[in-house]
């Protein structure tokens, strides 16, 4: 990955500004201070008043792991679009309903059991779900759980991510699709997206020229560009703002 903050990642910002980019970003981690707890995190506000103007000089869009209610009730005024449920909520083809609901209460009931007596607790955003655990043996044992049941319950789609493992029903949309939808939707030649995740890599993976991936702290990723901490995401927001506004940008 090459610094984000160098001559090179300077020039492709300099270039996505040029043209009427979709600003995408992940949540936790990304925008916010990661957390043990979801419910401690805590949204910086200078980041959410550099998003605002963000979102009046071009379409701006979170795409989180968390629920999309979730992720709105840290927004007074939230961006252009909101995604959540790593890509399930929040898009036209909103995949919301019945069978996903249902996947995961049946695996949630079969999984429950196997989180006493450990450390780990369960995160459950109703068309998903996260076991968290600190123990990354205990988080591979849920995979292999899953992987064994996999033929006489609904499937699942296991997503590694930080001390935690991500559930969603297979074949549901993931980030990436949410990104290429978003892209598409809003007519944008560009996108930035800037993740921190194992999550991220779907949107990472696709390799697009025109799509500039940031990775967000250390780690093999294949994003590439890379921010070295969460912090550096204001400054990257701070410059974003004044290259639109030299374009001329409005929403």
């Amino acid at each position: 990955m090459i610094p984000l903050f160098s001559a090179q990642g300077a020039a492709a910002l300099r270039k996505l500004a040029a043209g009427r980019p979709l600003l995408a970003f992940d949540f936790d981690g990304t925008l916010a201070p990661l957390a043990a707890h979801p419910e401690d995190v805590r949204f910086p506000e200078r980041t959410r008043l550099l998003l605002e103007r963000l979102n009046a000089l071009t379409p701006v869009a979170i795409v989180s792991g968390r629920s999309r209610a979730a992720v709105l009730a840290f927004f007074p005024r939230p961006p252009a679009f909101v995604i959540g449920n790593h890509g399930m909520e929040g898009l036209p083809s909103d995949v919301a309903g019945k069978d996903a609901v249902g996947t995961c209460t049946v695996w949630k009931t079969r999984l429950t059991p196997l989180l006493q007596g450990t450390d780990a607790w369960m995160e459950d955003k109703t068309l998903s779900f996260s076991v968290h655990s600190r123990d990354a043996g205990f988080l591979s044992r849920i995979g292999a759980t899953v992987t064994e049941n996999a033929s006489s319950l609904p499937p699942l789609r296991v997503l590694p991510g930080k001390a935690c493992v991500n559930l969603l029903p297979r074949g549901a949309p993931s980030k990436a699709d949410a990104v290429l939808t978003l892209r598409k939707l809003t007519g944008c030649g560009c996108v930035l997206f800037v993740g921190d995740d194992l999550t991220d890599e779907d949107v990472f993976a696709l390799e697009d020229p025109r799509i500039l991936t940031v990775r967000v702290g250390p780690g093999p990723s294949r994003a590439a560009y890379a921010l070295g901490k969460q912090e550096d995401v204001e400054q990257l927001l701070e410059t974003l703002v004044t290259l639109l506004q030299g374009t001329g940008h409005r929403a």
